[in-house]
């Protein structure tokens, strides 16, 4: 269900935000629900804030590669190889 909103914003920013509707061949009530909905969603899985280590925790593993610039890397950020 759709509710109204009445918004003061910048003449400036109005022409310029309704152009871009116009190109994308949307409304700026389209654009605008669309702009407010990506900042107010609610991601379960990956946080918008969240650090990248915290995002990718437990999802890469360490290579068992043998070659030299494995066998540098893995010394420089001391990482053991697999088990």
């Amino acid at each position: 269900m759709k509710t109204k909103l009445t918004l003061t914003i910048d003449r400036g920013i109005s022409h310029r935000a309704k152009s871009l509707a116009r190109r994308q061949g949307s409304s700026l009530s389209q654009l605008v629900e669309n702009l407010l909905a990506d900042q107010t969603e609610v991601s379960t899985r990956f946080p918008k804030k969240a650090p990248f280590s915290e995002r990718w925790a437990g999802r890469m593993k360490v290579s068992d590669k043998a070659d030299a610039r494995s066998q540098k890397l893995k010394k420089k950020y001391r990482i053991d190889a697999p088990n």
